[in-house]
């Protein structure tokens, strides 16, 4: 039977004849999320990118394999949205380098004060704030050690941290060099006062809604910051708003919020102390581009051939080995 295959990943034209390339006998459409129709879906075997939710409730029984292009998988891990036997595989491994340089660029924006001095430059206001943190000196927390978050550590030891991660579970004698030290979550708690720096990399799982509320919030280390990449509804906003405002957050920088897109008249904007950027830097430098075309298409070409596949656990919402 002919292949039918929808590309919604926006590729260029070599990478188009890549795809055609591996399955010469399939019939392909390329388009894009936001143009996609239920007629699309309908049709296709196999999809590259990720179609809207609604576009696949209760028609997608035929789909063979969904490739997306985005780390977080809640929208299709929902029970009754995908067939048991569509293979599903996410991203990770795309964005990590990334996004690590954005945590990374977030942090030193903030242990520097340089948020304040630029309100400062506007308002031509010539103040000194006194000194600020250096890394050398600082203890990071990561909350998910997997690609993002690992690339977060490693960067951050480079440049003096002690950096301690957290993950789901234990992994005997598998402690990535990037951490001085591994935890589990049911640790957070202990950990949390030890940070200058909290660095969340977390999908949205029913586990991770919620985690940083006002409890875990107020044992935060005093003047400490919180900066948040991976879903924004792992912070409670209420809490993360008074605890910008009373303590004892020092700042915080949001890539995510909840809710988000964030409205114009949420109060979030308003907080000298907070940094947010709209949810964009996945896919904001070329190397994303081009690691997220090679693990898609990788992962295509293992489907045609019926190799094994590292698929999203509908459970847990992680990638796991098969």
């Amino acid at each position: 039977m002919e292949k039918h295959v929808l590309v919604l990943l926006p590729v260029t034209e070599e990478q188009k004849q890549i795809l055609m390339d591996m399955a010469p006998d399939a019939e392909f459409r390329f388009g894009e999320r936001k143009t996609a129709t239920r007629e699309d879906v309908l049709w296709a075997h196999a999809i590259i990118g990720n179609p809207s939710g609604e576009l696949l409730q209760g028609g997608a029984d035929h789909l063979e394999f969904l490739q997306l292009s985005s780390a977080g998988s809640e929208t299709y891990v929902k029970p009754g949205l995908l067939s048991e036997n569509t293979i599903l595989c996410n991203a990770t491994g795309s964005y990590g380098p990334g996004i690590g340089e954005y945590m990374v660029a977030a942090t030193l924006c903030h242990f520097r004060r340089l948020h304040i001095y630029r309100d400062q430059q506007k308002a031509h206001t010539w103040l000194n704030l006194g000194r600020s943190r250096s890394c050398e000196e600082s203890t990071v927390l990561v909350l998910g050690a997997g690609d993002i978050g690992s690339n977060y550590a490693k960067r951050m030891k480079a440049l003096g941290c002690y950096v301690i991660g957290v993950r789901r579970s234990k992994k005997d004698n598998d402690m990535p060099d990037c951490f001085h030290e591994m935890h589990t979550i049911d640790e957070l708690d202990a950990l949390l006062p030890r940070a200058d720096a909290v660095g969340m990399a977390l999908p949205n799982t029913q586990s991770t809604a919620g985690l940083m509320d006002a409890r875990r919030l107020g044992l935060m280390k005093p003047g400490s910051v919180l900066i948040n990449v991976g879903r924004g509804n792992a912070i409670v906003t209420d809490a993360l708003m008074d605890a910008l405002k009373n303590g004892p957050l020092g700042s915080a920088a949001l890539d995510v919020t909840d809710p988000e897109p964030l409205p114009a008249d949420h109060p979030l904007w308003d907080f000298d102390n907070l940094t947010i950027t709209p949810h964009n830097n996945g896919g904001s430098t070329n190397g994303t581009k081009d690691r997220l075309f090679t693990i898609c298409s990788e992962n295509f070409r293992k489907y045609l051939a019926g190799e094994p596949l590292e698929q999203v656990d509908r459970l847990t919402g992680y990638k796991v080995s098969r």
